[in-house]
């Protein structure tokens, strides 16, 4: 994913988040306070019935007393009466409202206390000096933030409310005689006021909504003009950047990049501008010393080359003289087996040539071995290097039996068991990657350890492009100081082995030209692995 993606996700998630954050505390806040206010006007509704009932009984119904004696005009004279026919009115207006009378022997049914309601009625009367409740009272299934406040009855109220002879005939011939009566001074019934809590948090969220709009388009402009100056200050110079080490990756060293964004990604432009200077030029340092080391290396194996070719023909004289001097030992022999021949001559010259000449003729004879071995491998170095490569897909499978089939008597002499892998193909040229596995399990079958049974492994993987083959051994193993010096020229693990000490060294200049690498790993006394990376 690109940068400039990434930072838009991370930018509008962090917007959302803190927009998320912002509503909700401002809904929390514009809730509470709609709470408050909902309360408040549910407090000043019952204010108002209160004023309601307190003017029935404190003005009107005396004044109806006066005008028509003892009749009882529930109309104008009940304090009960009056407030519902004016909630009444009320709630056709606003009907989302609910006001109720609340009594636990109420002379209308619709006032029965619901048990919250009861339980409200008795919080008044354990408690005579309260005089509001505020919570949410359930009606219906719909839940209403509610203010209750408490009615005590007093003295006044009992000729309506006590005992019913005593009640007005209109009261009795209205309601009957059985609901709404026998209370006492100082009992309790509840008015109540409720508006829906929906409605109430419906408008909340609209308020909120619609007060977050300026801070949305803020926003909005911000999250615009912070993805543009990012796009600008450090996405497109970064962009550069990624340019600019592709190019390296690809092996153009000479691209630059123009400082353009923030200071740190100029600092950052000008450090790629010095690193793609540096590998221009330790590039340019480092062809030059292959071409030189070529050039050097070409000239060595040409030294080489005429070197051994030169010295081949008196080695061949030095061959067939010592050839010659046998031959003559055995003329001379038979020369001095003549009776003739005085015995103290004939017992000098068999000590001479009994011992001291055919002496002196073995190390002749091992010296002209040893020396047409190392021509033979000085040859085959030079060869190793001058040797055009014909690159082909290679079945290493059917390669590495080959070679197994090869050593087949070796193996079987030092009673190794070999366990072959899969291998995956690799490129190159078959004769020489034949040479370079020829070497390493010659290698492998010549350094096991006598002690124990050798176990050669070889096994291989595909990896970036590359084929790795490993060849591991359970021998003797290599010393850490002497882990790199086997790869040079001559060098032996056991010098009193057989070969020249160049099996190594012509397996890494063979993996080298196919521009790969050979390396070993090994633990002293336990074995040795060795890795061959060619291409894939």
């Amino acid at each position: 994913m690109k940068l400039q993606t990434k930072f838009t996700l991370y930018l509008t998630f962090t917007f959302i988040v803190m927009l998320a954050m912002l509503f909700a505390l401002v809904y929390r806040h514009e809730r509470e306070q709609a709470k408050d206010k909902a309360y408040e006007t549910c407090e000043h509704l019952l204010s108002e019935v209160e004023s309601t009932r307190a003017y029935v009984r404190e003005v009107l119904r005396p004044v109806m007393f006066d005008l028509v004696g003892d009749r009882f005009i529930l109309e104008a004279m009940s304090t009960s009466y009056v407030a519902r026919r004016q909630t009444e009115i009320f709630l056709k207006k606003y009907p989302d409202y609910y006001i109720k009378f609340a009594s636990l022997n109420p002379r209308n049914p619709i006032n029965l206390a619901n048990p919250l309601e009861k339980e409200i009625i008795e919080y008044f009367i354990t408690n005579p000096n309260a005089y509001k409740w505020r919570g949410i009272n359930k009606r219906n299934s719909v839940e209403y933030l509610t203010v209750a406040a408490p009615y005590r009855f007093t003295i006044e109220c009992l000729r309506c409310h006590g005992d019913p002879k005593d009640a007005p005939r209109e009261l009795i011939e209205r309601y009957g005689d059985k609901n709404g009566f026998g209370v006492k001074i100082g009992d309790v019934t509840i008015n109540s006021v409720g508006v829906p809590i929906k409605v109430t948090y419906f408008a909340v969220w609209r308020h909120s909504l619609y007060g977050l709009l300026p801070m949305f388009a803020l926003f909005g402009m911000t999250f615009i003009i912070t993805d543009w100056l990012f796009r600008r200050l450090v996405a497109h110079p970064v962009q550069k950047l990624k340019e600019g080490v592709e190019s390296i990756a690809k092996g153009s060293y000479n691209v630059r990049v123009k400082s353009t964004g923030s200071m740190e990604i100029n600092e950052l432009s000008d450090a790629y501008n010095k690193m793609a200077e540096t590998i221009e030029r330790n590039i340019a340092e480092r062809n030059r010393a292959e071409e030189e080391r070529e050039r050097v290396n070409k000239e060595l194996e040409q030294i080489i080359y005429v070197t051994s070719h030169d010295l081949r023909a008196p080695l061949v004289n030095a061959e067939g003289y010592q050839k010659e001097i046998k031959y003559s030992l055995d003329e001379l022999g038979k020369v001095l087996s003549d009776v003739n021949v005085p015995p103290e001559i004939r017992e000098k010259a068999a000590k001479i040539m009994e011992k001291d000449i055919p002496e002196a003729s073995g190390y002749i004879e091992r010296s002209i071995y040893k020396m047409d071995s190392l021509l033979n491998a000085l040859l085959k170095l030079a060869r190793s290097g001058r040797a055009k490569l014909d690159i082909n897909t290679l079945d290493m499978n059917a390669l590495v039996k080959n070679v197994m089939d090869t050593f087949e008597y070796r193996i079987k002499e030092s009673g190794a068991l070999i366990n072959l892998g899969e291998l995956p193909s690799c490129s190159g040229d078959e004769a020489q990657i034949n040479q370079l596995f020829s070497n390493l399990l010659g290698n492998a079958v010549k350094n096991l350890d006598p002690e124990r049974p050798g176990v050669i492994s070889i096994s291989g993987v595909k990896e970036d492009g590359q084929s790795i083959y490993c060849l591991e051994d359970n021998g003797i193993g290599i010393k850490p100081e002497d882990q790199e010096k086997i790869f040079q020229p001559f060098h032996q693990i056991r010098p009193q082995t057989d070969g020249e000490g160049l099996g190594l060294n012509i397996a890494r200049k063979i993996a080298e030209r196919h521009k790969g690498r050979l390396w070993v790993e090994s633990e002293y006394g336990k074995g040795s692995r060795f890795y061959a990376a060619l291409p894939g």
